[in-house]
């Protein structure tokens, strides 16, 4: 299959008096993650290793606390772009199965962001249909020991009902900004309750706690 740069899914936008429209304007409330991210990585707990097997262009990984973190993607644009976004992360281009399998662990959040819709990936990488892709993590959910997070869009419109009867925990995030005139929205799926760990309060915490140490020395 022939690999086209990921830059027109990226750039191929316009903002217009009812937000912003993708593409040819039958993406709906496309990209949800860019518009989410800030209201998803509260729920993501600070980890040992952090994970995610469908980089794309980072938007989740760069706000999660972890010592380590592992993004892979299959897309070379993708992959260029984040070993210059961010040198200090380990960047891979494996298939997300094989990603999957070595990082998986107990002290791993996987975070699981697969083609919603081919149609958006067009212009990109997509080795497999989205009905797929949801196929083959739900076999592997059962043999999992990460704390993982699968997204999926709420309609659920190319995976039909693969992920109606997966016993889990499962909540819906939408955004304040409109694109195409609706909020944009993504639903996940976890395999442990969803814990705001609100991150802000965590750093303020920490650094108080720093003051009061450095007073005391």
């Amino acid at each position: 299959m022939k690999i086209k740069p990921l830059a027109t899914i990226t750039t191929n936008y316009k903002r217009t008096k009812r937000g912003v429209k993708y593409g040819n304007g039958k993406l709906g409330g496309y990209p949800g993650l860019a518009s989410t991210a800030k209201q998803i990585i509260d729920y993501i707990p600070p980890c040992y290793k952090f994970v995610e097997p469908f980089a794309g262009l980072g938007r989740i990984s760069k706000l999660v606390k972890a010592d380590w973190k592992f993004l892979n993607d299959k897309n070379p644009y993708c992959v260029k772009y984040l070993q210059s976004k961010f040198p200090t992360y380990t960047i891979t281009n494996n298939d997300f199965i094989d990603c999957i399998k070595e990082h998986d662990g107990s002290n791993t959040v996987l975070f699981l962001d697969p083609p919603w819709r081919a149609k958006i990936y067009e212009n990109g990488y997509i080795d497999r249909k989205p009905r797929e892709y949801y196929q083959i993590i739900k076999d592997m959910i059962p043999t999992l020991q990460s704390h993982w997070f699968l997204c999926c869009d709420v309609g659920k419109k190319e995976i039909g009902t693969i992920l109606n009867d997966l016993h889990c925990f499962i909540k819906t995030f939408t955004s304040r900004r409109l694109i195409m005139g609706k909020p944009a929205k993504v639903m996940i799926y976890s395999n442990r309750p969803f814990i705001n760990y609100n991150h802000k309060t965590l750093d303020q915490f920490q650094h108080l706690k720093e003051n009061v140490k450095a007073k005391h020395e």
